[in-house]
């Protein structure tokens, strides 16, 4: 992290995440370097259960922290991202490669990997 000052906030989004459903599956907390003690670290974190009307889904973090957002179909999906005010990059994971292309292409981003 840059300094000290945001991982309070970080911490601050991550627990009223949990208070409102999202469940941390790692990391989460921070990390005291031991040969760096004055350095700001954050453990790389992964978040699941997370809805878009959440903290942590709408505010822009700059920290090694995954939010999962589940859906039903694509077009849901798509349309969750779309809708998002952040659009700088996204990544598409999937078997089958045209319609990994078809849900890069329908993206509102600056950029896209596929399975990258």
């Amino acid at each position: 992290m840059i300094s000290q000052q945001p991982i309070a906030r970080l911490e601050s989004l991550l627990a009223k995440a949990v208070s409102e459903g999202a469940k941390i599956i790692h990391g989460g907390k921070r990390f005291h370097h031991p040969d760096r003690p004055h350095g700001a670290y954050f453990m790389p974190t992964l978040v699941v259960d997370v809805t878009m009307d959440m903290d942590i889904a709408k505010e822009e973090l700059f920290a090694p922290v995954m939010s999962v957002v589940g859906y039903e179909t694509i077009d849901e999906a798509i349309g969750l991202l779309n809708a998002s005010r952040f659009g700088l990059g996204a990544s598409v994971f999937g078997n089958n490669k045209k319609e990994c292309q078809e849900v890069a292409s329908r993206l509102e981003c600056g950029m896209v990997s596929i399975n990258e």
